[in-house]
């Protein structure tokens, strides 16, 4: 049964809480009926109002609110670009510069999301209301303010970004110089640290809060920081606390229930972000924070949805010999596994692409270079287009489950204690494999450091996580420092596939990567009004 969505975004307060207080100083004259700090932060209600924007950058169409999703992994291994998507093919072809919209608008729409944190944590401390209520939403906010800085960090500068704590009092507050990588990461470590230890956040939420971070979230996204900064020791710990909560999260058993809208918020997810096509119907997917907003993702690529990103051939080639385990009885005679059924569509696959509501079926956009489209997140069973549309979507967007832990802590493992833990990383690969139908490593052939990573690097990673998470493929291979040689290696394959000839790729993206695109630029839009900053 499909469980209620609670959409945190209240109209009004969304635009009062941006200029709250980056106007007062400047009028000459006070609207008695305006929302200031002074009349607003009095109530618990006001409380929740101010952490439900926050939580509002989430549906950003440049964070997880779809577009943002496929357009950032357009400079990976496992998608291209379509030639009239400008701005996600600059990014595929490493041609892009500061004024890309794509990372200027994911800039200042985090930057947004730690202005609002910096708000509710300033001003809730001192509303009278429910201390325990009071507890958890700043421990909420700490944690939201942790992932919008750490995917900031991550994505730009080297991680040598501005570093707003405070809410800016007059207008040249607003311009901070960067802070150092590690200045950020002690300020990431300590938000997300304090959301994680504050005992604040429930296990569960109800079915009317879904949504909000829980205990396991914290946990998880702390541990990936830390896998990501190779503080193997820590993700290590970090991932066995929510391993060990086998009452909260599991496998489901059907890999497909992580991106369909009738299973969200299953076991198996630990954070995602929720979206609906029946909350403020027939209004379009982009602005949010206003009455002509939706609470849509424009993800969806099938059937008049936005086409920006399609499989790339190494991960078709990938999906398609992703092998069967023949031994299992409800697999015998299965050609492809159910993971790649759930994740990718190719001509001639043999199991539904997209079913109309009469049952009929259809392959459009599939006339391609590699004759593929991308079905993770699709509206792909026709009915679940709750308001008639194709080109919205109600399906959440999964930050984090299950599967991605036990794969991390697989790598975790190995980087720290090298091939004296190859076999434990294999149990826990094959529990993720074994759940798709796929053919189990055998361990005696996955015995080494070197071959576990290879295989996650190459393979499992890839094949279990494409299109998912914010921007989880891109840095996989900066973090392993891939890309390069991965790029280069792609660019001298040829694949053809039977329903295609000779197709050639990643050679512009092979050629044209430098050092500097490890990291986004600092967009010129804050350079040229920052008086601190040079990009």
């Amino acid at each position: 049964m499909k469980k209620m969505k609670k959409i945190f975004i209240p109209l009004i307060l969304l635009f009062s809480i941006i200029v709250i207080t980056s106007c007062h100083d400047f009028l000459t004259e006070v609207n008695p009926n305006a929302i200031t700090t002074g009349s607003f932060w009095k109530t618990g209600n006001d409380a929740r109002q101010g952490l439900a924007a926050t939580y509002g950058i989430l549906q950003y169409s440049n964070v997880m609110g779809g577009t943002g999703v496929t357009s950032g992994l357009a400079s990976s291994d496992i998608g291209r670009a379509n030639i009239w998507e400008a701005s996600p093919l600059a990014l595929q072809e490493f041609s892009y510069n500061e004024t890309n919209p794509f990372l200027t608008q994911r800039w200042n729409q985090l930057y947004i999301g730690v202005f609002r944190a910096n708000q509710v944590l300033e001003f809730v401390p001192n509303i009278n209301m429910d201390e325990k209520v009071k507890g958890t939403i700043i421990a909420e906010t700490y944690f939201l303010r942790g992932l919008y800085l750490y995917w900031l960090m991550e994505s730009y500068n080297q991680g040598s970004i501005p570093l707003p704590t405070i809410v800016p009092q007059k207008l040249s507050d607003y311009n901070k110089p960067l802070a150092t990588r590690e200045e950020v990461y002690d300020q990431v470590l300590s938000d997300l640290s304090f959301a994680a230890d504050a005992k604040a956040l429930p296990d569960r939420w109800d079915d009317i809060n879904l949504g909000r971070a829980t205990w396991g979230a914290a946990q998880g996204i702390l541990g990936q920081f830390y896998l990501y900064e190779q503080k193997w020791d820590l993700a290590a710990k970090q991932f066995e606390k929510i391993i060990a909560r086998k009452d909260l999260y599991e496998l489901v058993d059907d890999i497909g229930w992580n991106f369909d809208i009738e299973h969200e918020w299953n076991k198996e997810s630990i954070f995602e972000v929720n979206f609906s096509d029946i909350v403020k119907p027939g209004t379009n997917a982009y602005v949010i924070d206003s009455p002509t907003g939706s609470e849509t993702t424009n993800r969806p690529m099938i059937v008049g949805g936005w086409g920006i990103l399609t499989p790339s051939a190494y991960i078709r080639e990938l999906y398609m010999n992703d092998p069967v385990d023949q031994t299992v009885a409800s697999n015998i005679g299965r050609v492809y596994s159910k993971r790649c059924e759930a994740s990718i569509y190719f001509k001639d696959a043999g199991y539904p692409y997209y079913v109309n509501a009469d049952g009929t079926t259809n392959e459009q956009y599939l006339e391609r270079t590699v004759n593929a489209s991308i079905k993770k997140f699709q509206n792909w069973k026709g009915r679940i287009r709750e308001d008639g549309t194709n080109y919205r979507s109600g399906i959440n967007e999964r930050v984090l489950r299950l599967a991605d832990v036990y794969l991390m802590y697989a790598e975790a493992l190995v980087q720290r204690d090298g091939d004296s833990k190859a076999a434990t990383a294999v149990t826990y690969i094959n529990y993720v494999r074994s759940r798709s139908g796929v053919t189990p490593l055998n361990a005696s052939d996955y015995n080494t450091k070197d071959k576990i990573m290879n295989h996650l690097m190459y393979v499992e990673r890839p094949l279990e996580l494409a299109w998912e998470g914010f921007n989880i493929r891109w840095y996989d291979l900066r973090r392993w420092g891939k890309i390069k040689p991965w790029l280069t290696d792609l660019a001298s394959r040829t694949w053809k596939f039977p329903d295609t000839g000779p197709i050639k790729q990643f050679g512009n993206s092979a050629a044209n990567f430098q050092p500097k695109h490890y990291y986004f630029p600092i967009p010129n839009v804050e350079t040229n009004s920052n008086p601190y900053i040079k990009n």
